[in-house]
C-alpha cells in the first residue's frame, strides 16, 4: 500500500469534508494519440497488453511499449490531501498546532495575529488531516464525464423550498457565482476555475480517480 499527496484547492476540500466529493479528475501528463478500448488494470493504463492482444503497436506519444502508471496509486492505496495550510502557535483562544483556510471560512473569520497562510504544495505529510482512500481508477475523456459524474466531483447545488421556485436540483457556476440547473455546465465551469479558461474545449484524457473519506489516528484537525 503505498500513501501519495494529492492537492486539492480550499473548495474542494470543504466539498470532501462535507461528503459530497467522492471523485476527482487529473490530466495525464502524456496524452495518447489513439483511441482504443483502454485496458485497465489496477491503474495501470496497459497500451502494450493492449496492443499484443490486438497485433499491433501504434505509436502512443513515446510510451508506445510501456504501460501508463496513475500517479495516484491503484484501489486500496491512500491519498493524503494536500490543503492550504499554517502552523500557528495560538492564543488565549485557539491552541498551538496546524490550522486549515477551510476551518475558517472567510478572512474576516481569522484570528488576530494569526500568520500568514502557505500554499498546499508546501503542506508536508505531518499536517495531513484528511486521507482518501483510492477505490477505483479509469481513463477517460474530460468531456465524456457523466452528470452522475459531475455531482461526485463534489459541485455545489441547491434545491429550491417546494413551491418557491420548483423542486428542481440548481447547480454553482464557478465562473460567475449564479446557480442553474446544468450539472455538466457546473463542473465544465468548475474545471476551468481550477485549470485555466480554454482547458475544458482541449477535453484532454484524464485520470478518474474514486475515493472514500479515511480515518488516520493521531493527526490533529483544527
Amino acid at each position: 500500500m503505498k500513501e501519495i499527496p494529492i492537492l486539492f484547492s480550499t473548495e474542494m476540500v470543504k466539498a470532501i469534508l462535507e461528503g459530497r466529493k467522492t471523485q476527482t479528475r487529473r490530466v495525464m501528463k502524456i496524452q495518447p494519440d489513439f483511441e482504443p478500448s483502454f485496458c485497465i488494470v489496477d491503474s495501470i493504463l496497459s497500451i502494450w497488453k493492449y496492443q499484443f492482444a490486438k497485433g499491433k503497436f501504434p505509436k502512443c506519444s513515446g510510451a508506445a511499449s510501456k504501460p501508463f502508471l496513475c500517479p495516484f496509486g491503484k484501489p486500496g492505496d491512500l491519498l493524503w490531501v494536500r490543503e492550504t495550510w499554517v502552523w500557528w502557535d495560538g492564543d488565549d483562544v485557539y491552541g498551538p498546532g496546524y490550522y486549515y483556510a477551510e476551518t475558517f471560512g472567510q478572512k474576516e473569520n481569522v484570528p488576530k495575529g494569526f500568520p500568514s497562510w502557505k500554499p498546499s504544495i508546501h503542506m508536508p505529510k505531518a499536517a495531513a488531516r484528511i486521507w482518501l482512500e483510492v477505490t477505483a481508477v479509469r481513463v477517460e475523456r474530460l468531456q465524456d464525464i457523466s452528470e452522475r459524474d459531475c455531482i461526485a466531483e463534489g459541485i455545489e447545488s441547491f434545491r429550491p423550498v417546494p413551491g418557491d421556485g420548483g423542486a428542481e436540483t440548481y447547480y454553482k457556476m464557478y465562473d460567475t457565482g449564479k446557480f442553474a440547473p446544468f450539472s455538466k455546465r457546473s463542473f465544465e465551469s468548475l474545471w476551468e476555475s481550477i485549470n485555466g479558461p480554454g482547458s475544458w474545449e482541449q477535453n484532454p484524457w484524464v485520470w478518474v480517480i474514486t475515493f472514500k473519506k479515511v480515518e488516520r489516528n493521531g493527526l490533529q484537525n483544527n
